[in-house]
Formats: structure tokens, sequence, C-alpha cells
């Protein structure tokens, strides 16, 4: 039988069916005819957060704030959840909690690169526990390859926890988030071998208190997509924490606050969902305090009731610090950026914890070139042709013996490679590196859980479960590059890269490159489509739009997908396939910029530019697109256009780049673990 055909209905019946047991119940002592009624028989789903009510916390630090670390590693506030970031002082909505120095790693088009009959998600990829901490590649990312990923572990994007109700945690517009100009693939041997592109900052996306767990928007679609697993269908939505706080405020509203509180949960289980019941108080009493409450504030409320509140010193005391380190550029040439010390580490202390997640199979990360495929015109990789492998495998921990790696999301993947055997150029000198990487003794009971499994174990497991500590071994102060030993077998193989390596020859599709930092930086000139055709940009460099699609289907109601649009005039295929571009100004905060391919029709920097945009393979067909029908943009402004890399054209693709592992010593790597023994793997 349908009871409903809407949420609202559904509401409506929530609410009358609780107001007939709270009428059906006796007036409990204390409880008078003059209680509020602000809330009163509230069934108006509507509005907008605007407060934020929460329970108290004690929150009285031992040290100074300048003194203490403001950024921690700690168990989850959320059960069952892990680690979690927590921060130690207080943040204003737009503050910049992690600045954008630091590197993002583009996994591109991990799909395409897979055997064939592998599901396109990327999640059935067996022991690929990273697909669950990339982030959708935005800005340059997206000019990687057909579908990118960004790797973000000194942001710490890739660590934070999600929370649908309590989001405070953000990308932060970055424009300037690409930088090809580090190295030169004519003149250096590490061209390609470091990613070139800053990660997103993070800041606040609301208000933040000191103490609180710092919580990233996964998109509700995570956890939608993973509700096969009761775990996951378990979890509030939003949706979820808006109509319980509605109910809360019925039930806080009548003059008679029922103790039959859990007959109200009953009824709300069989006509609404448990999620929505198990947000509920079961205490009568506890609705008291939502008289004076709005709807918002009563949601905030029920949210802060899912998670454990934490006091500043319980995070300093059981926390791991994760600000002791600055992102950026080494002092190390080509090198990338570098790991500097924020504040003084005495030897022995740890200075960063190392969270890793696992690749059970670094082969998933192997490149190909690509080819159509006839029956469903999908693209799919060319078995013999191989190109090299992905830029992540720089970043991970690995043995030669395995084709495990284990790869970091936090700072730690910033630290460069120094050792005895060779004396490098930067802060790298004669005593060698100031750090060192171990176990962690008593605070991660997990790890050592993790480093008995089986190699079939590990490749069931979908999560992160190992630390390292990073540590320094002498000394540090303030502003010190901090280093580690990669291995020796690292070493050698850099070593013999750098004596083997030459410049793309003349015949290489790689011989013509022109960096798009420069071109963005000198405001280079825009070329018309027509232009073009005489004088054409350097074959690495496209042109993109900063463009958000809001069209709909009905909005192409009026054309037969069997007309040619091409057959019309100029001004008829404006008037039906164009809209005002002059709203299109990329802004400082902007959170997610995605730039779509564009060329450049007629104008001028002045006056604007008559632009036409492409699909964007990152974004989700569109409406003109479905229909084959173009999409122009007038009036279009110049500082919204860039420069990017043609897929595949950029210092990643290298024939040659140097990959490799870090090594992780034999005393740490499982011997169960070692599935390569007699087998020679790619490094």
């Amino acid at each position: 039988m349908k009871i409903a055909s809407s949420p609202t209905q559904y509401l409506s019946l929530l609410c009358l069916s609780i107001i007939l047991i709270i009428s059906s119940t006796e007036e409990p002592p204390g409880a008078g005819e003059g209680a509020g009624h602000e809330h009163e028989r509230d069934c108006d789903v509507g509005g907008s957060i605007t407060s934020i009510s929460r329970p108290s916390s004690t929150m009285s630090p031992s040290k100074s704030s300048d003194e203490i670390c403001s950024l921690y590693l700690a168990p989850s506030s959320i059960p069952n959840a892990g680690y979690g970031i927590y921060t130690t002082k207080p943040f204003k909505r737009y503050d910049e909690i992690i600045s954008s120095g630091a590197a993002s790693v583009i996994i591109p088009d991990l799909d395409r690169n897979q055997p064939p009959g592998t599901d396109y998600s990327g999640e059935s990829i067996l022991g690929f526990s990273v697909f669950d901490y990339l982030w959708q590649s935005y800005g340059a990312g997206c000019y990687e390859g057909k579908h990118s990923h960004d790797w973000e572990p000194t942001s710490l994007g890739s660590l934070a926890n999600y929370h649908p109700y309590l989001v405070n945690y953000a990308h932060h517009g970055n424009h300037h988030r690409y930088d090809d100009t580090m190295t030169s693939r004519f003149a250096d041997p590490g061209a390609g071998a470091f990613s070139y592109h800053n990660s997103f900052a993070m800041g606040a996306s609301r208000d933040i208190e000191a103490g609180e767990e710092l919580f990233a928007d996964y998109g509700e679609g995570y956890l939608d997509s993973r509700s096969h697993e009761e775990v996951y269908r378990a979890i509030p939505r939003e949706n979820d924490f808006d109509l319980a706080a509605t109910i809360a405020a019925t039930i806080a509203g009548e003059p008679r606050v029922p103790t039959a509180t859990s007959i109200i949960k009953r009824v709300v289980k069989l006509l609404s969902n448990e999620r929505i019941a198990a947000l509920l108080p079961d205490d009568p009493s506890a609705y008291a305090e939502y008289r004076n409450m709005t709807s918002e504030q009563i949601a905030f409320h029920l949210a802060w009731r899912t998670v454990q509140r934490r006091s500043i010193d319980w995070i300093i005391e059981n926390g791991k610090c994760l600000d002791n380190i600055d992102v950026r550029r080494s002092t190390i040439p080509q090198a990338g950026r570098g790991a500097f010390a924020s504040r003084r580490i005495p030897k022995g202390e740890m200075i960063v914890p190392a969270t890793l997640v696992h690749i059970a199979d670094r082969n998933t990360l192997k490149m190909y070139n690509f080819t159509t495929q006839h029956d469903s015109g999908k693209q799919a990789r060319i078995e013999e042709e191989m190109i090299g492998m992905q830029m992540l495998l720089n970043y991970c921990f690995g043995h030669g013996e395995s084709t495990v790696l284990l790869c970091p999301t936090t700072s730690s993947s910033a630290i460069n490679h120094c050792s005895t055997r060779t004396i490098s150029a930067g802060q790298c000198g004669e005593d060698g590196p100031n750090a060192a990487y171990r176990l962690p003794e008593d605070w991660s009971p997990e790890t050592k859980e993790w480093l008995q499994l089986s190699f079939e174990e590990l490749r069931r497991h979908d999560r992160r479960g190992i630390v390292l500590e990073v540590y320094a071994t002498r000394d540090i102060e303030v502003g010190d590059e901090i280093f580690f030993d990669y291995g020796a077998g690292w070493e050698r193989s850099w070593q013999d890269h750098v004596a083997k390596w030459s410049s793309p020859g003349r015949q290489s599709p790689f011989a013509t490159y022109a960096p798009v930092t420069e071109m963005n930086e000198n405001k280079a000139p825009l070329r018309s489509r027509a232009e073009l055709e005489a004088n054409p940009y350097p074959p690495n460099v496209v042109t993109g739009c900063y463009y958000t699609e809001e069209n709909e289907e009905s909005d192409y109601e009026f054309w037969d997908e069997g007309d040619d649009w091409k057959k019309l005039s100029d001004e008829m295929i404006l008037k039906y396939f164009s809209d005002n571009g002059e709203d299109f100004t990329w802004y400082e905060t902007l959170s997610y910029p995605r730039y779509w391919p564009c060329d450049i029709i007629s104008g001028n920097d002045e006056e604007g530019y008559l632009v036409q945009i492409f699909q964007l393979t990152q974004e989700e067909e569109t409406a003109w697109t479905k229909k084959g029908v173009p999409m122009f943009l007038t009036n279009f402004p110049r500082e919204s256009i860039r420069f990017f890399n043609r897929v595949g054209t950029s210092d990643q693709y290298l024939p040659g780049a140097f990959r490799h592992h870090i090594e992780l010593s034999d005393d740490i790597f499982p011997e169960q673990w070692k599935n390569l023994k007699e087998v020679e793997i790619s490094s």
C-alpha cells in the first residue's frame, strides 16, 4: 500500500501521528500549559542553516596556542571510522587551514588503463584501496586525462572523514595550481618525476570551534554508491537530520511532552526510515531543550549527538601532530617540492605520522596507449603499447620483491631523499638525512595486525590500516628541510636514469613544448579558430573556459535531433544555442573551478569573447551534447580563459620519466607479501 507520495506528505503524516500519540499520553509531572509553542505542529522542512547549536565541550588547553600543534591525527569522533583530523584552534568561515603549496598527484585514466572487462568505476580494482581516497580532478588536472583523479596527501584532503551534516573542511579556489616551469624536459633528467600540480588550499566552510574534527564533503553519492553495505546504508543523510529536527520540534512544541517516545520512534520507522528514527532522542526530557531552538539548530544538535566530542587536552594527549611540516620548493634541484620544519623538532621526536593506503598490485599503475573499440565505442588499452607508470608510484613505499605499494596520506609524502652514500645539493650535505621512519610503538595496534595479514587478505581490504612514524634522527631547527633515505636501490636507479637520460629527439611527439604556466602568466594573446588554421598554438596547448552547466533537456525540446544546426545562419545559431557568458567569472574563493574545452570564435580582451564550449569528459553529458547541438557563450571574460596541456602531452607522459618506489626496509616489510621473489617487476 502506498501511504504517501512525497516527502512532504510523509512528514505531514508523521507529525499527525506524533500529535495523536502525544494527545493520548498522560501529562508528565512538571509539564504545564505555559510550555513554549514556538515549533507547535511545525512541519515546514524548508530553510537554510543559519546557526549552530552543539553540546558543550571541555576545552582548556594546558599550553598557549602558539606552543601547541594546531592539527592532530587522532581516533575519529565518528565511531569505527579510524583516524580523523582535529583542530586545536578556531577558524572562521573561509579561513585558510592548509595552504596550497603542497603537491597534488594526478592519476589520469585509471579506468581506461585497466584490462578489458574491469568495472570502469575503478572501485572493482581488487586491492586498490587508494581509489577511496582520491578526489575528482579540477582545473589543470582535468587535462591530464579523459577522467582524472587527484591524490592530495599533503593537503590532508585524503585523510579527513565525512559527516553528511557536520562538513566544515573544503577545497578553496586556487587559480594557479599548476607550474610546468619547475623543470625543463629539454635540460633536466627530473622532468616528469614529480607533480607540477598544487593541491587546493583547504579552508573552513563554516565557523569551526577549537576541538572539532575536520569533515570533508565526499558528497552523498559516496554513501549511496556503497549502499549495498549495511554500514553505509545506515548512515543518516543531510535530509534525515532536517526531517528528524522537524519531528523533534513538533514533539517539543506540544504542551505535554510525551513519555511514549519509543512508540513515536516505531511510527517513524514505519512511515519514514530507520535512519531518522535513530536520530531521535530516547529520553523524553531531552526534547525540553529544543523548545527555544529553531529547526536548523535542532538538526545540528542531533548531528553533534552522533559524534564523540573531544577536549583539546584529549586531542593533545591522544593525537599526533600533523602540522610540523611546511611544504615549499625543495633546496635540491629537480626534486620539486620539499618538507620544511615549521617548529623545532628534538632528536627522537616524531615529525609526522604517515598513514598508508595500499595498492596490492602495482601493475594497476601501468599506462598504455588507447584504441577505440568498434563494437562499444569505448576506448581500451593497447596491450603491446605500455608507455610508462603512473607518477603515484614515486610517492609510495614498496619492496623490490613485491607488487604491494603503501602510499602516504599525510605531508610525509613531501619529504625528499638524502643519504650518506652520495653528497647531494641543497641542504642535504655530508651529514646525510635528518629523519627516518619506524613502526609506532604503542598508539596504532592496527598496524601490527595488518602486518600479519597474508597477501590475499591484504588484497581484500579496502581501507587504510598501516601507519609509520617519521622521526628526527638529530635536532631539526625551524626552516630546515627534512630528508630521509629512500634506499640504496632507489639511489642506484636514479643515478642510472641520470646517466642514460637524453632530451626528446626531433621525431618525438614531445619535441615541441610551450610551458602553459608562462603563457597564462604573460597573458599570451588568444587566437580565434580561424587564426589557428594559419598560426596554430604549440602542439601541447589548448584553451579552456571556466563554465558551469545549468541548462536542462527541456531547454532544447524545440530542436529535432535529425535537423542540422550547421545549416542555420550565424544569427539563428546564436539565437537558439548561446547564453550570455559575462557572469562566468573566476574568483579567489571558488572551490571547484572547472575549465571546459573551448574555442575562441571572435572578440577581444576589453569587450569580451564569443566562445564555443565543448563537453568536459569529467562532467555528466550535457543537454546540448545529448541533442547534438553546440553551446556558445557571448561576452565571455578574458580572465576566465586559460591555457592547458592537451591530454597526453605533459611531462607526466614523457617516455622514460623516472619511476621508482621509496624502499621500505626488510625489517618492516612483511615476508609474506614478497610475492615476486623470483619474478622481475617494473620499478
